[in-house]
This record gives C-alpha cells, structure tokens and sequence, in this order.
C-alpha cells in the first residue's frame, strides 16, 4: 500500500493542479492555458510512473509514457514563450509536440534499443534548447519590465527561471535515471520515495507559482502598446531631459507608487520610447534602477535626520509596493540592510 501511494504521488499533485487550472481555463491568460495543457501531460506522465512502479506497465504504457515525456519540455517552453512574448500563432505553434509523438509512434510499431536511443537524444535536445530559448525570453521580458516599471515586484521572472533551473536539472537527473533503468529505483523503497518528493516538490512549486503569476505579456502590451505613436521628443531632447529631470528630481514624482514609465511620458508630451533612451542613455541604468535609486537616496536622507522611522512607513512615503521591496532596494543599492546603514552611519 505504501509502495502505491508512493508510486502515484506526482501523478496526484498532477491532477490536483490539473483540475485547478481546468477550472478557471476560460478566464486564463494564454501563458496559463498553456500550463494547464503542459500538466494534463504530466498527469498521464505521472500515471504511467506509477503503473511501472507498481508492476501494471504494459508496452502501450511505456509509449505513452515516452510521448508525454517527450511532450513536457516543448509545452513548457510554449508556456515562457506565451508568458513573455506576443504569441499570435495559434494552435499553428503546437507544432513542437510532432518529433516526440513522431518517436512515441515508432516505439509503438518498432520497440528496440534504436527507437529508445532516439528518444533519448530527443529528450536531450529538448533540455538544452528549451533551457538555453527560455533562459533569453526570461531574461529579455524583465529587461522590458525593468524598463516601463519601477516597481517589478509580481512582474519580473525570477521564480520562473528557478523553476527552469530546476526542471532542466531535475531532469538530467530522469535522464540518468533512465539510462541507469527504472527497475533500479523500483527495488528499493527509499530511493523511489526520495524521487517521488523530488518530482512532486518541483511540480508542487512549478504548478503553484504559475497560478499565482497574473503578469505576463499580455498586461506589459498594455503598457507599451503606444511604443510607435509618435512623441514630442523632435531635436529637442535637452529640454525633455531636462523635463524629466524636475519631474523627477524636484517634484519627486519618484514617490509615487505603482509608477510607471508611461506616467512621465505623459507628463512630457513624449513616449515611453523616447523616456527610455534618455533614461537609459543620461542615467546608465534601466527606469526602474534608476527610481529605485532615487528612492533609496531619500530614505538614507530621512533615516540620517529619523533613525528610529519604521521600514513600513518609509516604504510608503517612498512609493514602493511594500516593506519587502523597499528592504530588498536598499540592500542593492547601499550593499546594506537599513538596520546596519543606520548603525554605520551613526556611530
């Protein structure tokens, strides 16, 4: 009994995120409609695990197994894409799942050690480019979040990179595991409870943080849909820098929270574009570092006149979206917590 449960407990954490996410398929964002699709394949993946763990394998079985494992690294990589990329294609981009079901196909029909070979040099491939595709869509969506909001806490993809970090590990682990045979781990309780927490941990987390996530592309194109109309910048960009400059610097717009780069563009006549560049270009860094750092530079200002002020209450005359954000900017900017800033500046 305990082999069982053990056995089947990815595939039950499958279906539990399977049966949330189907719930609300309707209302998802298209980042979240492809996770859904991405854990019904882990679902029957899953099932197939527990089936051999449990001695109820059959050849079909195992074809299943191989096209469902074949299939998670490219909808996986379908769900980044959609998350940080205008994805227009349609059902046209499923089109990732045909070398897998092309391989589950031919195991069906010709079972042997040359189809399980390609399958495994599938699977490989799969890792290292989805790792490598996803790692630059990640890292490219926050340079374009980083550069509309000052406020990136929610937006920016750090727990989705751990999470590809992850997986791709998790599964060169599966990869080993495979070539070494699954009847090793099937012999020995402990070892297959320890794969079996591993596996439910991750798609736990995965599963968790992408319900959770309610930012991705489709929000940020609201913010930078305007991005081509035409701006008030012409040969003058002195004066708009220095618009910016004292909408910045003197009315400490800074401060205000959920700010966001459009604001200024507005409050200049200009575009988000041209804001950017000058941003970019004068400040050395991206918008959101660059408030950010403004922000930081009067919270060392008040804490040097008020050291007993709460972070609360600074994080909110500061703008920021919460105490952990303002604590977290501090700490990149001043290499210190505001505890130990004030025990050195005041000593």
């Amino acid at each position: 009994m305990l082999r069982i449960l053990i056995s089947f407990t990815p595939f039950m954490v499958c279906l539990f995120w399977f049966i949330v996410f189907i719930i609300g398929y309707r209302a998802h964002n298209p980042a979240k409609r492809v996770l859904t699709w991405f854990l019904l394949t882990c679902t029957v993946l899953y099932l197939c695990h527990g089936l051999f763990f449990t001695n109820e394998s059959r050849h079909i079985t195992e074809c299943i197994w191989a096209l469902c494992s074949l299939s998670v690294y490219p909808l996986y990589y379908l769900y980044i894409r959609a998350l940080t990329t205008d994805t227009t294609q349609g059902k046209s981009q499923y089109w990732v799942l045909i070398p897998g079901a092309t391989v589950a196909i031919l195991m069906f029909f010709f079972p042997g050690q040359v189809t399980n070979g390609a399958r495994v040099v599938l699977f490989t491939m799969q890792i290292v480019s989805v790792f490598i595709s996803g790692m630059k869509m990640l890292k490219d969506f926050d340079k374009l979040v980083a550069a509309c909001y000052a406020d990136t806490e929610g937006r920016e993809t750090a727990s989705v990179k751990s999470l590809l970090i992850a997986l791709a590990l998790t599964s060169v682990f599966s990869a080993i595991a495979n070539f070494i045979g699954k009847s090793f781990f099937a012999n020995d309780d402990l070892l297959l409870l320890l794969v079996a927490a591993l596996f439910s941990t991750l798609l736990f987390s995965l599963s968790y943080i992408g319900y959770t996530r309610d930012f991705s592309f489709v929000e940020l194109s609201e913010e930078i849909k305007d991005d081509t109309t035409e701006g008030a910048l012409h040969s003058e960009a002195n004066d708009l820098g220095r618009k910016i400059d004292e909408l910045l610097t003197e009315d400490k717009l800074y401060t205000k929270k959920g700010l966001k780069i459009s604001d200024i563009a507005s409050l200049t006549g200009s575009n988000r574009t041209y804001v950017s560049l000058y941003i970019n270009t004068s400040k050395g860094e991206p918008f959101s570092d660059y408030i950010n750092r403004l922000r930081i530079e009067q919270a060392k200002t008040i804490l040097k006149d008020n050291r007993e002020i709460k972070n609360l209450t600074l994080a909110e005359q500061l703008g920021f979206s919460n105490e952990q954000s303002f604590y977290r900017n501090f700490r990149k900017f001043t290499g210190m917590t505001p505890a130990e800033w004030k025990k050195r500046t005041h000593n």
